[in-house]
Formats: C-alpha cells, structure tokens, sequence
C-alpha cells in the first residue's frame, strides 16, 4: 500500500458527484428500460440486487452465442443488436471490469452506461462509510475499503494495485502460529495449505483440507504427499476431504472449468462448453466436527468458495461460537457479501476485530479477517 486512506476520501467523492446524475436516472427507474450488459456470475447478482431494491430489468446483453436465447431469473438474455436491448433507455455493465469490446460496443452505439460497480457504490455510499467509522479500526483496512471503492467508481484496476497486499491470508501477525489447527475450505490444489506450511515451518496440530472438485483434489493430493516427504510431516495430521462445504450435508453439482480450474464451482449458471458437471458431497462444517471430532480446538478458518461463503457460515455457526477460531473468509465473488459476512460475524461475536485487505491487482482476493 503506497497511499492513506485520507487521499483517497477528496477523489471518491469527486466520482460520487459526477455519477450523480446517471445513479438517480437508474435509481428512479420504474418501468422498465433498464438492460444489463454481461449475463455471467456478476450479471445474476446485479438482477438480484436491482430487483431487491423494485428496480426493473429489460433484459440482459451478452456476446456469448450461447447465452443468448436463455433466460435469468426470467429476464431474457439478447444480443446488442436485438430490438429489445436497442429499446432499453441505460445500460448497466455487469462485469467485474469493462472490457475495451464492450466499452467500444456502445461508444459506438452512443449508448448511456455506466457499470453496476459504480451504481453499487454509489447505491450503498451510507453503509460503506458506516464500515469505515464504525467496524474498520486500522489504517489498512481503511486504506483498503477507500482503494476497493475508487476501483469500483472508476473502473481502474490501479487502484487495485496501489492497495494490493502480497501476502494472503498470513498478512497479519494474529494469523502466524504454530499451534494451529487449520480448516482450508476451498483447498483447490493445496497452493494455500502449502504457503501455512512455510510460513509455520511445518509445525501445526492439524490440517484439514476441505476440495470437492475432482481434478484439484486429485492434485491437492500429489502437492500434499510432496510436502508431507520434503518437511518430514506426520501424515496422520492432514485430512484431505473430498467434499465442499455448505449449510447442510448432501450433494450438489458442481461445474468444473477445465481452461481456468480455479473459476470451478457449485453454481447455477448455464454451462459453457469449457465446463464439465460432477455431483460431488457436501457437509456443514459443524456436522463433519460431530462426525469426525477434533483432536484439538479449531483455531483458524480460512475460506475460498467461490460465493459459498454466506452458506458455509452457517454450517459453520456452532464451530465459529464454540472456538472463536481466527477467519480469513474470501468476500469478492459477491458483491454484498462484504457487508453481509461482516455484520454476520460480528453479530454471533460482537468481540470479533475485524480487518480488511486486498491480495490481487483486479478486482478479486479481497479478505475479511476476524480475530480475538
């Protein structure tokens, strides 16, 4: 991080004032003409949003052939050139960030846009600054809040990488110990788990290692008998389970990316060429610890579940209040969920400190962090 949180403040309000117009114009939407431009993981949380707050969706607009034709939560997914996207009044863009394509699409079209991003900012100006004031106490997390906010206002992922911190999951001091017993839901392939290693030179009473993708379990696997012989580790202190983790035990399906394995997940979207379908199994964390006991209290969480992570929690509610384990839950796959997941901690565990840092140079890998 090379700025203060102060330097940022003059800035962020300086694009609040220039949306301001564009903000009201969707926000006063009523009856229609409003299209949303990008119908993947951010375009199916911007209609739920935009609906929650009794904002009506047109249509969606994609690129993608093969979305167009489909349908999400009833709205229909078009090409640009479709009558019923050349009718809608204002775009919105519901992509992490604005391709040049799409930016040049409707420049050409002289179409009104602006991205879901910064109407999303703009929409929840109160509660961020509430975060600000009232939950985040460092000089980083509020750093990192004002960064994330500008990257989200401007469409500029430099903000991203003026705030970016390099160490995830470790950045803070209360996270380092070597006494821990260690959950990793969302191993993938044990890139993670070999990075607590490291950083604790191979002394910890427990790992577990929660992957329910076949393809990363297979290589979290091969890692982990890798670094069981080259730190001398006892095996019987790793527990790779083959399974997600949820509110409820059972199974689900589960899209597996065979170009980007990382973007895997249980998901509901309509499924691309590149992705196959397993039916994997799933536990809540508080009922696999029923099954399979611990040997010792659960003092770290760490999660990275692509959007699982409201559902985890409260599968994991009795863990979380029984131990007050340390938690590093992931909080970029929604958009809400940064609110969402703070306020939910915070009130099962009012003493809870709270933290916030970001670990990637766009607009993903940003954490909260709770400790005692």
């Amino acid at each position: 991080m090379n700025k203060n949180e102060t330097s940022y403040w003059p800035e962020i309000q300086a694009w609040v004032d220039s949306l301001q117009t564009d903000y009201q114009q969707i926000a006063n939407l009523a009856s229609g003409g409003l299209a949303l431009f990008g119908a993947g993981s951010v375009g199916h949380d911007a209609v739920n949003y935009l609906l929650s707050r009794k904002i009506p969706v047109q249509c969606f607009i994609d690129n993608a052939p093969e979305k167009q034709g489909t349908e999400i939560q009833g709205v229909p997914v078009v090409a640009l050139q479709d009558p019923e996207a050349a009718s809608a009044a204002f775009i919105l863009i519901t992509t992490k960030t604005l391709p040049q394509e799409v930016r040049l699409q409707l420049e050409k079209q002289e179409r009104h846009f602006m991205t879901f991003n910064a109407f999303y900012v703009m929409d929840n100006f109160a509660r961020y600054t509430r975060l600000r004031d009232q939950v985040f106490q460092d000089q980083g997390s509020q750093v990192t809040l004002a960064g994330l906010m500008m990257a989200m206002l401007s469409n500029s992922t430099q903000y991203c990488a003026e705030i970016m911190d390099y160490n995830q999951y470790f950045c803070l001091p209360h996270f380092l110990n070597t006494d821990d017993t260690f959950v990793d839901a969302g191993a993938f392939v044990g890139d993670t788990a070999e990075k607590y290693i490291w950083h604790n030179t191979g002394m910890f009473r427990h790992l577990y290692l929660f992957e329910p993708g076949p393809k990363q379990f297979q290589a979290l696997e091969t890692r982990m008998k890798r670094l069981v012989a080259e730190w001398a580790l006892e095996p019987h202190k790793i527990s790779m389970v083959k399974a997600g983790l949820s509110n409820a035990d059972g199974w689900a399906s589960f899209s597996s990316h065979q170009i980007k394995p990382a973007a895997s997940t249980f998901s509901s979207h309509q499924m691309l060429d590149s992705e196959t379908l397993d039916n994997v199994q799933i536990y809540s964390l508080d009922s696999y610890f029923e099954q399979h006991p611990p040997a010792s209290p659960v003092s770290f969480i760490k999660t990275d579940t692509e959007g699982m992570e409201l559902m985890l929690l409260d599968g994991a509610k009795q863990t979380i209040l029984k131990y007050k384990p340390k938690l590093a839950l992931s909080t970029y796959h929604r958009i809400g969920d940064l609110f969402a997941i703070t306020e939910k901690i915070k009130t099962w565990v009012p003493e809870y400190q709270v933290a916030l840092r970001h670990h990637s140079p766009n607009l993903a890998e940003t954490v909260l962090y709770f400790w005692i």
